[in-house]
């Protein structure tokens, strides 16, 4: 999760739990996290969805992403996840839900973070951020 999401979701940092381990960014480059917070998500819409505890490690990076899912958080919902068709889906006491991306809005971002990886533009900010993946709710523990 990158900050500036911590913060508009006005979390105190007295929530995060210190991390020492850095990240290695897209690029190569190492992040060192703010910390590690852990929050609950409700990831689908009701009645197809599930609300599961995620772990999210807080990085003081610039991307048009507010955050990022990872292999624990898709393994606890058990779902399938096609790059292709930019979508998960996962299973509930409901039935299958599906979570899908906005493919413009997908393309945006993905523009926008080779613009700001290219040395030619470094510093320039992407004007845009995008929600990707519809998520309806995210609460403190």
């Amino acid at each position: 999760m990158y900050l500036r999401t911590f913060e508009s979701l006005k979390l105190a940092r007295e929530c995060m739990t210190p991390v020492r381990t850095p990240l290695v960014g897209f690029g190569g480059h190492i992040v060192h996290p703010e910390g590690m917070v852990t929050l609950t998500v409700t990831i689908g819409r009701h009645p197809r969805s599930r609300t599961i505890p995620v772990n999210f490690a807080v990085v003081k990076a610039d991307s048009p992403y507010n955050l990022l899912l990872g292999r624990p958080t898709l393994n606890a919902l058990h779902a399938v996840y096609s790059t292709y068709h930019l979508s998960f889906k996962f299973p509930t006491p409901a039935g299958v839900a599906e979570v899908s991306s906005d493919i413009c809005a997908a393309r945006e971002c993905y523009l926008a973070t080779l613009q700001a990886a290219s040395p030619s533009t470094s510093g320039a900010r992407p004007e845009k951020r995008s929600n990707i993946l519809s998520i309806d709710s995210i609460d403190p523990q």
